[in-house]
């Protein structure tokens, strides 16, 4: 019932559905689990709408909900700012996108890097009504990104 425990079991079943897929239903109930013994926790239901994302397959209702839910309770967490983005391009917000990826962008803070360099290149994409690329580089993957702003 431990809800770190439960995590870091979904994580490890996604990790395994790179060439199990059925290890994705594991990851689910995983992140059900964990979302049911914290509800404020945003992590399980980032994972819970990577389930199916990651899959291929259409995420259902609650999943698309989750994810949002996930932003409410972590607005300052640029990987879920980048997933949420994703989601709204696929849907033809792309002004919501704009929206969520303009904090990240726009950060005084972090030393420029290739990754900062190649969202602002995208954002201007978006912004002229061209998503096809923006909608492949913000794809969530299986691999966690590194932040090139960190080795600069």
């Amino acid at each position: 019932s431990n809800t770190r425990a439960r995590i870091y079991r979904g994580r490890i079943a996604m990790r395994r559905a790179k060439s199990d897929p059925k290890q994705f239903a594991i990851a689910r109930r995983e992140f059900i689990a964990a979302n049911k013994s914290d509800t404020e926790n945003p992590v399980p239901l980032v994972g819970y709408y990577l389930t199916y994302q990651m899959a291929g397959e259409t995420p259902p209702k609650d999943a698309l909900i989750a994810l949002e839910r996930a932003y409410e309770f972590a607005p300052f967490d640029p990987d879920i700012r980048k997933t949420l983005a994703h989601l709204m391009l696929l849907e033809k917000r792309n002004k919501e996108a704009l929206s969520l990826l303009g904090p990240i962008i726009n950060d005084p803070h972090p030393k420029p890097g290739k990754r900062l360099t190649k969202l602002r290149e995208l954002s201007k994409q978006i912004e002229a009504g061209n998503t096809a690329e923006a909608l492949k580089e913000l794809a969530p993957t299986f691999e966690k990104e590194d932040d090139d702003e960190d080795k600069d």
